[in-house]
């Protein structure tokens, strides 16, 4: 029995993969939905074998799963892939042709124009303010939540840490993330939650945003380092 279940969880991944390429499939998936290839793509139908729709380049999605497993089940070949491609250095410029063709783009015939996420535009604001913050790796940090927010949990005095000022403007893929507290800058541009999984992500528009944007002490901390390092941009 204990051989047995020990060879269970290597069964989908074994040799099995090139008759039946969805494990390799559903692992490659990722990096063709709005990580990499916009928003907009969230709205094509994934690759499970019990969609109402089926792929659109069913050709392509076998061919990355292959290349999945030739990289030894490591993604970031295939993100480098994918984002040397000539699909996703393309323009999204609108071309009236190809648009009454193919009006939603399942051809990839232009890029897909898309929203800015959350990250994104939280690690702007600090490059552009020039506090962005570099390093490399370590453990996770703790942004500066304030204590309304903080008062929503059970434990509001352990409920979050702090981190060094300098510490505090690393990118956001270091901050911690707790689905218990949602961290205010990242909860109020995603719109939503950490307690919940979410096979595809898009880019909602909700009214947390503005208000996030207005009254946030992140946006609105030091405007005067940030209409200087604005004003010296524009005039490089």
């Amino acid at each position: 029995m204990a051989r047995a279940s020990a060879a269970a969880p290597r069964w989908p991944i074994g040799s099995r993969v090139p008759e039946n390429q969805l494990t390799a499939r559903v692992a490659g998936q990722p990096a063709l939905g709005s990580s990499i290839l916009g928003a907009a793509s969230c709205a094509r139908p994934t690759i499970s074998e019990n969609s109402a729709k089926l792929p659109t380049h069913p050709e392509l999605l076998n061919w990355l799963a292959s290349e999945v497993v030739a990289s030894g089940w490591k993604l970031k070949p295939l993100h480098k892939l994918i984002m040397l491609s000539s699909a996703y250095r393309m323009s999204s410029k609108d071309n009236p042709i190809a648009l009454a063709k193919d009006g939603n783009n399942d051809l990839f015939w232009r890029f897909d124009m898309r929203r800015l996420s959350a990250e994104e535009i939280r690690d702007t604001i600090l490059s552009v303010n020039n506090t962005l913050n570099l390093k490399m790796g370590g453990p996770s940090i703790y942004t500066e939540v304030p204590d309304e927010v903080l008062q929503t949990s059970s434990q509001p005095m352990n409920v979050w840490g702090k981190s060094p000022p300098e510490e505090q403007c690393r990118r956001s893929v270091y901050i911690l993330v707790k689905r218990s507290l949602v961290e205010p800058i990242h909860g109020g541009l995603r719109c939503r939650g950490y307690d919940s999984s979410c096979q595809c992500a898009s880019a909602p528009r909700c009214r947390q945003q503005a208000l996030t944007s207005l009254n946030s002490k992140f946006f609105n901390g030091n405007p005067g380092s940030w209409r200087i390092a604005c004003a010296k941009k524009a005039r490089k």
